[in-house]
């Protein structure tokens, strides 16, 4: 192994490390969310294996919880894969965002991201690449591997949290009514609000949020996917605006 190779080793260790270490804050937010969807597992009739083969292979809270009470209905088949591919069709454009910034990483790479790109993963690797100054080269290979350290950390800890609500659930009684649900809207609240960085992110964000509570009430969650174009026109609207105004000569940076 070469000198350079050798170096490469205790890097690439170093920036799972940090992508790890970035998504502590978010991964706080997610244990009780994993807690919860433990214990409602073995509530709604699954098994502790079903419940945490759940949480290790689809890696989706909210379609976990969506497609748990799907089951609990007993809700046909494809009913289900509709519905949880229309709660997780945000992750086609958190894909389509990532794939843009790193397009020159290998095959085996894009496939464990893809796996592992969680709402938290997304925030900490978009925000990660947003401290480039606009006129650098982003480091493909730094930016892959401390988004992967991200997305590790974040299914271990989910993971775990699944496996501590199945242990739990039957020891305390109605643990998914203690209130820990709440951490993770404050969660999601922290993330859109760092994303925020000027006029067509925060138009993009109030509309999709004004979007997505009107049209709660629409069935099988389609009210989300709506929400989120709506949010991505309105935002692209004005960032074109601003781009036209400044040309024009309206605007001055």
């Amino acid at each position: 192994m070469s000198d350079q190779e050798q170096q490469s080793v205790p890097s690439k260790l170093n920036y799972l490390l940090e992508g790890a270490k970035d998504s502590t804050p978010l991964i706080i937010g997610a244990i009780p969310f994993g807690i919860i969807f433990g214990t409602v597992g073995i509530a709604n009739g699954l098994s502790p294996a079903g419940v945490m083969l759940m949480s290790m292979l689809v890696f989706a809270g909210s379609a976990q919880f969506v497609s748990l009470g799907l089951i609990a209905v007993g809700a046909t088949i494809p009913i289900i894969l509709f519905t949880t591919f229309v709660v997780n069709f945000r992750h086609i454009l958190y894909g389509a965002s990532i794939a843009t910034i790193l397009n020159r990483i290998s095959r085996f790479r894009k496939t464990l991201l893809a796996f592992l790109l969680t709402d938290e993963c997304f925030a900490v690797i978009s925000t990660k690449a947003q401290s480039y100054p606009p006129s650098a080269e982003i480091d493909q290979d730094y930016l892959s591997i401390y988004g992967i350290g991200s997305g590790l950390s974040i299914y271990v800890a989910w993971v775990s949290a699944t496996v501590a609500g199945v242990l739990l659930g039957g020891s305390i009684p109605n643990l998914d009514k203690w209130g820990l649900d709440f951490a993770m809207p404050v969660t999601f609240l922290g993330m859109v609000i760092v994303g925020i960085r000027n006029w067509p992110t925060a138009i993009a964000g109030v509309s999709a949020a004004l979007a997505a509570v009107l049209l709660y009430p629409l069935p099988n969650k389609i009210g989300l996917v709506i929400a989120v174009l709506i949010g991505v026109v309105c935002g692209l609207a004005v960032e074109h605006f601003g781009y036209r105004m400044n040309r024009m000569g309206v605007v001055h940076e």
